[in-house]
């Protein structure tokens, strides 16, 4: 195994199966949740909210706190959120491990795809009518979710405590906030959370041995460099 992988890297690889099918399960949950709700016109827990994603009315600062949720996920915010990732992490850990975080947010597109083929939701048209946007699963979440968790990984293995918390804190606010919002069901978020996780782990379980002998090699050309 990779000499330059960490500990808590090593241990994800030599519990690479449950972790593939850990990924597996997760992505499953998506068509499956989505049948869920075809059959029974939502998934379990969404006809609570009708009232509330009819006329939202959060109170601060949770208001604030969900536009700020909301600004994020949106196009240049997003784009300059993946763009300093890039820079910091292509700083300190290599240009592969920036890599990772590139193949990691590309599950916003498979998301954007997945969206437009499904459509709304039954419940979604039935609240709003039909002129609506595919809500199915929520493109906040994956984004997110997928920039955040390698993230959190990344630091968690390097023992930065704080990071992990504040990327942990992002990705799990993200979801109960677009329900403040007003803007996604609770299903839309947990297909949105599931997907970006599956797709995160299997990026993760493939990617960190490369990433981590692209490291071992520019320690070793620094080490004779300077010799």
């Amino acid at each position: 195994m990779n000499c330059g992988l960490l500990p808590l890297d090593r241990w994800l690889l030599r519990n690479r199966k449950g972790a593939l099918r850990l990924a597996a399960a997760l992505a499953a949950f998506v068509p499956i949740c989505w049948i869920v709700i075809q059959v029974n016109g939502s998934f379990p827990g969404d006809r609570i909210l009708i009232s509330w994603m009819e006329h939202p009315d959060p109170s601060e600062p949770f208001a604030w706190i969900a536009n700020e949720f909301s600004l994020l996920g949106t196009g240049l915010p997003s784009c300059v959120s993946v763009a300093v990732a890039w820079v910091l992490v292509d700083r300190y850990l290599g240009r592969r491990y920036a890599m990772l975080i590139l193949a990691s947010v590309s599950v916003v597109a498979l998301n954007e795809i997945l969206k437009r083929a499904v459509g709304p939701t039954p419940l979604e048209l039935k609240v709003f009518g039909e002129d609506v946007a595919p809500n199915y699963p929520s493109g906040h979440v994956v984004y997110l979710t997928s920039l955040c968790a390698p993230l959190a990984w990344f630091a968690l293995a390097r023992h930065k405590r704080l990071i992990f918390i504040a990327m942990a804190l992002l990705t799990l606010g993200m979801g109960p906030f677009r329900i403040v919002a007003g803007a996604h069901w609770p299903s839309d978020l947990l297909a949105g959370y599931a997907l970006a996780l599956a797709w995160t782990i299997v990026v993760l379980v493939v990617g960190l041995p490369w990433a981590a002998a692209g490291r071992s090699r520019e320690a070793e050309a620094s080490i004779t460099a300077r010799a």
